[in-house]
């Protein structure tokens, strides 16, 4: 996991080295991107030993960037960072994470819903981490926690979309729709920020120059139940959904937060639940229960959605930042998930056996007859 270092001249990364098995290590690092516009080169250095290997072999990488904007220097690597060239990553100390997102970050707090009757955790409550997540392991930001010493502020909630005023998603388990950023996770962060106890002490250690703010969302927006099947509120669409995470953007800043990073969307398109058949794409399965139709033509539509949001998050964060001057004295880093998942095997960082082409959790696919579309009220 990278995070933003600062650098005099130019963007930098620090990298982080996991231990990898059979005496194998790597680190991923983003070196030197210059804010130049003419300088639109990057390196991506991988340390890679495999048994046998001289200690140290190194492999690097140069990966020619297409032009964006003298002010803004991306678009971006795996881990890359841009911003208006104004400035750099200020970002002294990093103390304190914030994160807003779905099952791909969320540690426990669907499991307080549920265990609660659909009722929110109180304000001021501490997520507990849990090593069996909706990914099968830790999440990604007990990571940043364990690797930086981070306090840790964790709102996501898995099944969340970024708005249920857009795509309302129902969860039976809780009798209501899946909590969304607008309308759970962005106030319950707004609660825990203002919360003072009796002795005078802050629920929250954010200071605002110490303090990074993260939103990974869209797998469920532009998922079954929401736009690729239609099923959005009426008049809404993929830019409504992107407009919703600026605007919540919007409101971490009013309160305080200048430091952000933006994950972008990962390629839907080959998961299992989106997939070609043959390639690892399922099939009637207990998450999109009706899924019929031409698999292939599916697949195809979330890769239109992915590649679409994908660059409207590219462009309109320097617009945002640099020309509207939405953030005025704000950081943008936008994080590259959609590539980092693509990469090749030889550049993957993390445990030898994690496997970007392979599933840990199969869907279980229906033999019989899909089930009418669900009635589920919906708001």
């Amino acid at each position: 996991m990278s995070v933003p270092c600062r650098s005099n001249s130019t963007w930098s990364y620090k990298s982080f080295m996991f231990p990898r098995s059979y005496d194998e290590y790597a680190s991923f690092a983003l070196l030197n991107f210059t804010t130049a516009a003419d300088h639109r080169l990057h390196a991506l250095q991988v340390h890679h030993q495999q048994p046998g290997a001289a200690r140290g072999q190194r492999f690097r990488l140069a990966a020619k960037l297409p032009p964006l904007s003298a002010r803004w220097p991306g678009p971006y690597g795996p881990g890359s960072c841009a911003a208006s060239s104004h400035h750099q990553w200020r970002l002294a100390n990093f103390t304190s994470l914030v994160v807003f997102g779905d099952s791909y970050t969320d540690d426990s707090r669907l499991g307080y819903f549920i265990n609660n009757h659909g009722a929110a955790p109180p304000v001021g409550y501490n997520d507990p981490v849990s090593y069996h997540a909706a990914d099968g392991g830790r999440v990604w930001v007990e990571y940043v926690k364990q690797y930086t010493g981070a306090n840790l502020y964790n709102y996501a909630v898995s099944g969340a979309v970024c708005s249920n005023e857009i795509t309302p998603r129902w969860f039976s388990a809780i009798n209501a729709p899946f909590p969304d950023i607008a309308g759970y996770e962005l106030p319950a962060y707004l609660n825990d920020s203002a919360l003072v106890y009796a002795n005078g002490t802050k629920f929250m250690t954010d200071p605002p120059d110490a303090t990074v703010y993260a939103m990974w969302i869209g797998t469920n927006d532009l998922g079954y139940s929401a736009l690729i099947q239609d099923e959005q509120v009426a008049g809404t669409n993929l830019t409504t959904y992107v407009d919703c995470v600026y605007d919540q953007l919007d409101r971490v800043y009013a309160n305080g937060g200048r430091f952000f990073v933006l994950l972008n969307v990962a390629p839907l398109n080959l998961a299992p639940e989106y997939g070609i058949l043959g390639q690892g794409g399922a099939g009637p399965n207990q998450y999109w229960e009706d899924k019929s139709g031409n698999i292939s033509e599916i697949s195809g539509r979330m890769l239109e959605e992915v590649v679409s949001a994908n660059a409207i998050y590219q462009y309109r964060t320097p617009y945002e930042v640099v020309l509207a001057n939405r953030y005025p004295g704000a950081d943008f880093a936008l994080y590259n998930v959609h590539d980092l998942v693509r990469l090749p095997r030889s550049l993957v960082y993390l445990d030898d056996v994690s496997l970007t082409f392979a599933s840990l959790h199969r869907c279980k696919t229906s033999t019989t007859t899909p089930p009418p579309i669900s009635t589920a009220p919906r708001p």
